[in-house]
């Protein structure tokens, strides 16, 4: 691993930690306040379901009176109604009452005397019209206003308590209608609700062989129910909406915030259903949960793990820039080191010039059109081919005791010492060497010749002055410097192939030899270059 990525990988590392953690709380958080309003929804449907269960209750209790009498009179069943104490101990029951079978129009008429006999003057079952069986209400408590409209209505005229009754009377068990509008409601009595029935049949005997003779059945205002048996402020930051059978506009039964038109959270939903003495209901929630959730740790906790794994990232990255800095000062050290020693070094190689200059005669021989020549060649053969050349001049100026200082591209710099005191055979001494390289060319171009090489032509000049004579301390190698150096290399061009030139000094020391002859150069040249050349060649009258 490259150790250079490590900050960003712990802060990589820390970030994701730390949005683990936070999301894992959040959910966490989040299913626990899913489990509390789910747990709140399931305690509202079983209070329901309970209610229902206790007020079914109240009917065993009417169903047992009628089985324990051969007639209850409408009297008997306002005490035992009374007795009961239906609206405090029952709260949510609109009334309690009878319903009672007529098969017949004489079964009719004997009820209609009956209730004028109990004091109720005008009875009459309602709606009117000749129907095979009716199902009217006979007793109803409490008798306050609303329950008065429901005296003698024929519940078997309407559908959906018809087929409550049917479906009680074919189980023997009691049964729930689907929604309906009681005929107790009125809108000059208050807000109309949906309501329903509970029937519970009542057999001439137990072995309900026959149809039932009539009914105890409790009526149920529903809005009245719920909030019988729940706060208001249950409902604060929930909706509870209560389906008949299935949920659609025409079926909803109860919505808690139906009159509020109160905007409540969505956050949390649940859909419950319960089977309610053959029927079933449909509860459905809307709201937010009740759990006591935390504010600040969703807000610390991404505050500290962030900060932290930006902590990490800063002192990691810190770390990582000392560790480079120390780094980079040891490989300063080290290059310091590998400098000082290369300072050394070259020290050792350092040119020590000597204290005085000297005047010596200074000779450089170049080859003519080197460029072309070497440009058909091969970087072999061109190495081979100046390796053989100077050599083969190196040889030839020892010889006459001349120091090869250096080559110089495709030219050779050499000199020769001479005494202070002045003596002509030193002076004739680099002449000889100089025409002797020229007169040996042909023995050169043989050899080149011999190896597959081109011939070559060259050019030599010679000069006399003061140089400065430095050494190489490390090698000894000697090397020279100065104005004379400069003039050998300038007025070489001015030779002829395979000739030699001379500078105005040198000429001065050899002009009265009689072994050479000596031409001055053009007489544009010293004007150019401020002093006299001359070709030399060597006198073969003697």
């Amino acid at each position: 691993m490259n150790i250079r990525k490590l900050p960003t990988i712990m802060l990589i590392l820390g970030v994701a930690f730390t949005s683990l953690i936070w999301y894992g709380f959040i959910f966490e958080e989040r299913k626990l306040a899913n489990n509390e309003f789910d747990s709140r929804t399931e305690n509202l449907v079983d209070s329901v379901v309970n209610r229902l269960s206790h007020h079914e209750q109240v009917l065993m209790g009417a169903k047992g009176l009628f089985l324990s009498s051969e007639e209850v009179t409408y009297d008997e069943w306002k005490e035992f109604i009374t007795s009961q104490d239906i609206r405090q101990r029952f709260p949510g029951i609109q009334g309690v009452g009878y319903i009672e079978s007529v098969t017949s129009d004489l079964q009719k008429t004997e009820l209609k005397n009956k209730m004028e006999s109990y004091g109720i003057e005008d009875f009459s079952i309602h709606p009117e019209g000749i129907r095979d069986e009716y199902y009217p209400v006979i007793y109803l408590h409490p008798m306050d206003v609303r329950n008065q409209k429901a005296l003698g209505y024929d519940v078997y005229t309407q559908e959906t308590r018809r087929e409550a009754v049917d479906l009680s009377a074919t189980t023997g068990q009691t049964t729930i209608t689907g929604k309906i509008i009681l005929v107790q409601e009125d809108e000059s009595l208050g807000k109309i609700q949906n309501g329903f029935l509970m029937l519970m049949p009542i057999y001439e005997n137990e072995s309900q062989t026959s149809d039932p003779k009539g009914f105890v059945y409790a009526v149920f205002r529903m809005d009245d129910f719920i909030y019988g048996l729940f706060d208001l402020g249950e409902f604060e930051n929930l909706n509870m909406k209560i389906y008949d059978v299935q949920q659609s506009e025409d079926n909803l039964f109860f919505n808690a915030h139906a009159s509020t038109n109160s905007l409540i959270s969505n956050e949390f939903s649940a859909i419950s259903r319960a089977t309610l003495d053959n029927r079933d209901w449909l509860f459905t929630f809307e709201g937010t949960s009740l759990y006591s959730t935390s504010y600040a740790l969703p807000i610390l906790i991404p505050i500290v793990g962030y900060s932290f794994s930006f902590l990490l990232f800063y002192l990691f990255s810190l770390s990582q820039k000392t560790l480079d800095l120390k780094r980079r000062e040891l490989e300063a050290i080290k290059v310091s080191k590998a400098q000082d020693k290369v300072i050394e070094q070259q020290n050792q190689a350092l040119l020590k010039f000597t204290d005085q200059n000297d005047n010596i005669c200074v000779c450089s021989i170049d080859i003519v059109d080197s460029t072309k020549i070497t440009a058909k060649l091969s970087d072999a053969q061109t190495s081979r081919l100046y390796g053989k050349f100077l050599n083969f001049a190196a040889g030839i100026i020892e010889s006459y005791r001349g120091v090869v200082v250096k080559n110089v591209g495709d030219a050779i710099l050499f000199y020769f010492e001479c005494p202070k005191t002045y003596r002509k055979s030193e002076f004739i001494r680099v002449l000889d060497c100089c025409m002797d390289l020229i007169e040996q060319q042909d023995e050169l171009n043989q050899r080149l010749k011999e190896s597959e090489l081109p011939s070559l032509d060259y050019r030599i000049s010679a000069t006399y002055g003061s140089v400065m004579i430095a050494k190489i301390l490390k090698f000894g190698t000697p090397d020279i410097f100065g104005s004379t150096v400069n003039q050998t290399f300038k007025i070489n061009r001015l030779a002829k192939k395979n000739g030699l030139v001379v500078s105005d000094l040198l000429y001065e020391k050899v002009k009265t030899t009689s072994e050479y002859n000596f031409v001055e150069v053009d007489k544009a040249i010293p004007k150019e270059f401020g002093y006299s050349v001359y070709h030399v060649s060597k006198n073969t009258s003697n």
